[in-house]
C-alpha cells in the first residue's frame, strides 16, 4: 500500500511537474524573476532606510569596496570564486540602487568568468563550474536592464552552454550519489540558471528550451534532498554541508516558486517536508562563538569543520520556510551576527538585505534545548540561548551514512561553551587521530574508520536542556563498545555543564578527547584539567581508575593529512593547525566526569565507590549507566 502510494504522488508530481511553463511561450523576457521577482524591487529599495538593513547596506558597501581594491591588486591572478561573488554582490547594489556603475562592474567581472576555463570546459571540476554558472546567472538576472543587448545576448549564449554541461556532468572527481551535496550543488545551479535564461527565438508557439532542464534537475533535485536530509532534518553529510548545498538549493526553490506562481507543489511542506526540522538542529547545534569570516561555531560531526555559516542559509529561510518559524530565524541571524557587524561570506549580506523580514516581525529565541534524529542517532543538549557562552553537549551514534562525506564518528562526544570548543572532532578527513572516541591500543588502531555504523538504543531529554543517551558500536576497531552518556546543567552540580560518559568494551585502552591546541593542558592523578585563553576550564576525571591515572598526549593536525579546503581551527581572529589529543589509559572500561566552569570558579567534588552504581557531583545523583526507558 505505501509503495502504490508513494508511485501515486512520485506520478503526481511529475504532472505537475511537467505543467511548469507549459504555457509558457517566448516573449519579452521579464527580469529579475530568479530569487526575487521584479514586483518586489521596489519594496527592497524602500527596505534600504529601516534598521537594521540601513547597517547591514552599509557595511556591504564598505566590503565590497574593500574587495574590488582587492580585486584590482591581484588583476587576472584574482582566484574565480572571489570574482564570481564580487561580480554578485556589484549586480546587487545595481539591483539596491539602480546606479548604471553597478551594472557596469558586474558586466566587467561577469565577462571575465565567461572566458574562464572552468566555465566553458564541459569536463573541468563541477563544483566550481556550477558555482560559476549560478553566480553569472544571478549577475545577468539583476542587471538585466543595465546591460546593453550585445552584453545581454552574449552572457545568455554562455548561460545555455554552461546549463547543459552542468546538467550533463559535474566532472571526473564528482560524487554522482544523489545524495552527495554535489547533486544539490549540481542540480540547484541549473535549475536557477534555467529560470532566468532567455529564450532568444520569439516565435509563436515556441517554448523556451530551458524548460526540459527545469523539469529534469526539479526531479533530480527533489530525490536528493528525500536522500540527503534524514527524518527529522538532519542532513546525512552534516551541518556544514548542509549550510553549502543550501546555497544552491535554496536559490533554486526560490526561483520554482517565483517561476510557478508561488505553486504550493514548490514549498518545503510538500517538495522536502523533512527539512522543516533541519534549522532546528542547526541552531541548537551551533554557539555564537566567532570563528572565521565572522561565522559562528558548530560541532563538528562526520568529516566536518567547525565553521557555522548560518547567515546565509537563514536569510534563505526567511523566505523559504513557514511563517511560524520566521521569528526564531530572525534570532537566529542575529545570534550569529551580534552587533552591528554582518558575516558577508558567500554573498550571505545581500541575500540578508533582500529577504529580511518587515518591521511587523520580532525576532523570539528557540525555546527548544535538545534535538534528535533517530537516523542519524545524534541527541544534542543545549543550556540556553543568549551569547557565546551558551553551552552545547552532543552525543552521535552515527547509525546511517549516506554515499557523501562519511567521517569516522560512531558513538561520538561533542561540547561547546563558555566561548570555547572543548571537545571537537578530527576535521575534514577520514583519519580517526584527531576524533574524541575510545580507541583500542596505538599498535590495533586503524589510521582511517572503517565506516562501521553505531546504534542509539535510548535517550532522554530532561527539562532544562539536560539529558542522556545509550548507544552501541565502533568505527575504530573497539569491539562491544557501549557507551552512556549523560548532559546535566543544573545548579546543583555545583558546575554549568557536567558530562557523565560511561564506556564498556573488550579490547578498549585509550579515552581519547580532543581539544584544539590553544586549551592548555594540566596533569592531574585523578585526569586532567583543561584551560582555555579566556580562563574557563574543563575538568576531566576518571573515576575507576587506580591513581595516578596514566595521561599522554599529542597533537593532531585539524584535517589530518587533507589540504585541500581545510581552514583549521579559528579563534579569536588566529588560525590553529592542531588539535590536542588526550588519552587516559584504560583496561576495557572506564567512567569519566566532565564539568566545565568559567574563570575563577572550582570544581564541585564528586563522591562515588566501585561498589556503586550513581556518584554525586556537587550535590546531584546521577546513575550508571543512564537511567532511559531501558533501565528504569
Amino acid at each position: 500500500m505505501k509503495l502504490l502510494l508513494k508511485k501515486y504522488i512520485d506520478c503526481a508530481f511529475f504532472l505537475l511537474l511537467c505543467s511548469y511553463g507549459a504555457g509558457l511561450f517566448a516573449q519579452l523576457p521579464t527580469h529579475p524573476r530568479g530569487v526575487v521577482t521584479a514586483g518586489e524591487v521596489e519594496a527592497i529599495r524602500n527596505s534600504l532606510e529601516r534598521a537594521p538593513i540601513s547597517s547591514m547596506f552599509k557595511q556591504l558597501r564598505e566590503n565590497i569596496a574593500e574587495r574590488e581594491s582587492e580585486a584590482a591588486a591581484a588583476g587576472h591572478l584574482l582566484n574565480n570564486y572571489d570574482r564570481a561573488y564580487l561580480a554578485v554582490d556589484q549586480a546587487g547594489m545595481y539591483l539596491l540602487t539602480a546606479e548604471q556603475k553597478w551594472a557596469e562592474k558586474a558586466y566587467q567581472n561577469t565577462s571575465i568568468l565567461l572566458q574562464d576555463s572552468f566555465l566553458t570546459n564541459p569536463f573541468s571540476r563541477g563544483l566550481t563550474r556550477a558555482t560559476l554558472l549560478q553566480h553569472v546567472a544571478i549577475a545577468y538576472d539583476f542587471c538585466y536592464s543595465g546591460w546593453t543587448t550585445a552584453q545581454r545576448t552574449l552572457v545568455n549564449e554562455s548561460l545555455l552552454n554552461a546549463m547543459f554541461s552542468v546538467n550533463a556532468n559535474m566532472g571526473y572527481s564528482a560524487n554522482y550519489n544523489i545524495e552527495s551535496n554535489w547533486m544539490g550543488v549540481r542540480f540547484g545551479s541549473v535549475i536557477l540558471a534555467a529560470s532566468v535564461w532567455d529564450e532568444p527565438q520569439r516565435l509563436p508557439k515556441r517554448r523556451s528550451r530551458a524548460l526540459p532542464l527545469i523539469w529534469d534537475a526539479t526531479k533530480r533535485l527533489r530525490e536528493h534532498i528525500a536522500k540527503n536530509v534524514f527524518v527529522n532534518g538532519w542532513n546525512g553529510e552534516s551541518l556544514g554541508y548542509h549550510n553549502y548545498g543550501w546555497s544552491f538549493v535554496g536559490p533554486a526553490l526560490i526561483a520554482l516558486q517565483n517561476g510557478s506562481g508561488q505553486n504550493p507543489v514548490f514549498q518545503l511542506e510538500q517538495f522536502a517536508p523533512k527539512t522543516l526540522s533541519s534549522l532546528v538542529a542547526q541552531a541548537i547545534s551551533t554557539v555564537a562563538i566567532t570563528s572565521s569570516s565572522g561565522m559562528a561555531t558548530k560541532i563538528d560531526l562526520s568529516d566536518d569543520n567547525l565553521h557555522a555559516n548560518l547567515s546565509k542559509l537563514t536569510s534563505l529561510a526567511w523566505r523559504l520556510y513557514p511563517e511560524e518559524q520566521q521569528p526564531t530565524l530572525q534570532w537566529l541571524y542575529h545570534y550569529v551576527n551580534p552587533g552591528d557587524r554582518y558575516s558577508d561570506t558567500r554573498n550571505s549580506l545581500l541575500f540578508a538585505i533582500l529577504f529580511y523580514p518587515g518591521p511587523e516581525s520580532a525576532p523570539v529565541p528557540p525555546d527548544q534545548l535538545s534535538y534528535c534524529d533517530p537516523d542519524q542517532g545524534i541527541v544534542v543538549f543545549r543550556n540556553t540561548f543568549q551569547d557565546k557562552n551558551d553551552i552545547v553537549a552532543a552525543y552521535s551514534a552515527t547509525a546511517k551514512r549516506v554515499k557523501g562525506h562519511q567521517g569516522p564518528d560512531t558513538n561520538t562526544p561533542r561540547l561547546l561553551g563558555l566561548g570555547v570548543p572543548w571537545i571537537i572532532g578530527g576535521g575534514r578527513t577520514g583519519e580517526v587521530a584527531g576524533q574524541s572516541n575510545l580507541f583500542p591500543a596505538q599498535e590495533a588502531t586503524p589510521v582511517k574508520g572503517d565506516r562501521s555504523l553505531g546504534q542509539l538504543l535510548d535517550y532522554r531529554m530532561d527539562p532544562g536542556g539536560g539529558g542522556a543517551a545509550i548507544g552501541v558500536g565502533s568505527c575504530v576497531g573497539v569491539l562491544q563498545h557501549r557507551r552512556s552518556f549523560q548532559v546535566s546543567f543544573d545548579a546543583a552540580a555545583g558546575a554549568k555543564a557536567t558530562l557523565i560518559i560511561a564506556d564498556s568494551s573488550i579490547n578498549g585502552k585509550r579515552f581519547r578527547i580532543c581539544t584544539p591546541e590553544y586549551n592548555q593542558l594540566l596533569k592531574k592523578e585523578d585526569g586532567y584539567l583543561l584551560r582555555a585563553p579566556n580562563g574557563s576550564t574543563m575538568r576531566v576525571r576518571a573515576l575507576n581508575l587506580d591513581k595516578p591515572v596514566q595521561v599522554t598526549e599529542e597533537l593532531v593536525r585539524y584535517g589530518g593529512s587533507t589540504k585541500r579546503n581545510n581552514p583549521g581551527i579559528w579563534f579569536e581572529e588566529q588560525q590553529y593547525e592542531f588539535g590536542r589529543a588526550i588519552d587516559l589509559h584504560c583496561n576495557g572500561t572506564i567512567t569519566v566526569a566532565i564539568t566545565l566552569q568559567p574563570t575563577g570558579e572550582p570544581h564541585p567534588p564528586i563522591k562515588w565507590t566501585k561498589t556503586n552504581e550513581s556518584l554525586t557531583v556537587g550535590e546531584q545523583n546521577f546513575y550508571l549507566p543512564a537511567k532511559t526507558s531501558l533501565n528504569k
